[in-house]
């Protein structure tokens, strides 16, 4: 990826990288269910809300080797959209197949298409040796392969060997689950996060779907307007990437109409510390 000049043309809110002082914007995509664009109707979908992204601002977009495919797909469409030196481009590895994590990073960079990845992280570390694979990820940001490195979980048991890792390596990244109903990560892992200088991307930001169904048929409630929410999904994302510490989001997104929604959670304004308590308040009514 290229500095934010290239995209100074948003409207996206941004967030600052603390490791570095970059500034990404605050919602990004997941691609994980990428792997099934090898269908031509999924592939020309994927198209399309990629073309919404690139269109809006958007750049942080997150994969792993471990997608069953999504990174070859996402690398084509990127090809196509010549989107790929633009992006922010940010994928994983770990030990859930025999290769060797030399051959995941060398394959990463084929199917992605660029000569080095923004960020490369290793997946979900709790089942990984990451005591081997941390020093590989350092050879190759010195060598200008890797500009960021990070570790990721998914779930709250994964919390405390990521703070133990935070506070023992020097990481960029970490990403966790962090959203209204799971609010875990505020215990320990975000302050930390900021008092070591480590940028947190949050994952799972819509509760695997569960937030979705806890507010069907409700609603906005009016305070959400006052922070430019146009749908449960912004309320949602906008509580994610309006906590201090939380550097970007990175709901799973495949769909156009999706893509412009998640969006504009980084759009017009951020919930206030008050607002956030009124949110917090509303969902546990339910």
């Amino acid at each position: 990826g290229k500095s934010s000049a290239q995209t100074a043309a948003t409207n996206l809110i941004t967030k600052i990288i603390p490791s570095s002082g970059e500034e990404i914007p605050a919602i990004g995509f997941g691609t994980n269910q990428y792997g099934s664009g090898s269908d031509e109707a999924v592939r020309t979908m994927l198209l399309e809300t990629l073309t919404v992204f690139k269109s809006h601002g958007g750049s942080l977009l997150d994969t792993s080797s471990h997608y069953r495919g999504s990174e070859a797909i996402l690398g084509g469409l990127l090809a196509e959209m010549e989107f790929s030196d633009a992006a922010f481009l940010s994928t994983k590895c770990g030990q859930f197949d025999k290769n060797p994590v030399e051959t995941k990073m060398q394959n990463s960079l084929v199917y992605l298409g660029v000569d080095h990845i923004d960020l490369y992280q290793i997946h979900n570390v709790v089942n990984q040796d990451w005591r081997t694979i941390l020093p590989q990820l350092r050879e190759w940001k010195a060598e200008g392969k890797i500009r960021y490195l990070g570790i990721t979980g998914s779930e709250n048991q994964e919390h405390d060997q990521i703070v133990d890792i935070m506070q023992s390596e020097q990481l960029d990244f970490i990403q966790i689950n962090y959203n209204l109903g799971d609010r875990n990560a505020e215990q320990k892992i975000l302050p930390i996060a900021r008092d070591l200088g480590v940028a947190v991307i949050g994952n799972v930001p819509f509760g695997q779907g569960a937030l979705f169904s806890l507010t069907a048929g409700r609603e906005l409630p009016q305070f959400a307007k006052e922070f430019d929410c146009q749908s449960w999904g912004n309320f949602f994302l906008k509580f994610n990437i309006s906590h201090p510490d939380i550097t970007a989001c990175i709901p799973g997104t495949t769909k156009p109409h999706h893509a412009l929604d998640n969006l504009r959670a980084a759009m017009g304004r951020l919930p206030t510390a008050e607002e956030r308590q009124l949110q917090i308040d509303y969902i546990a009514s339910l």
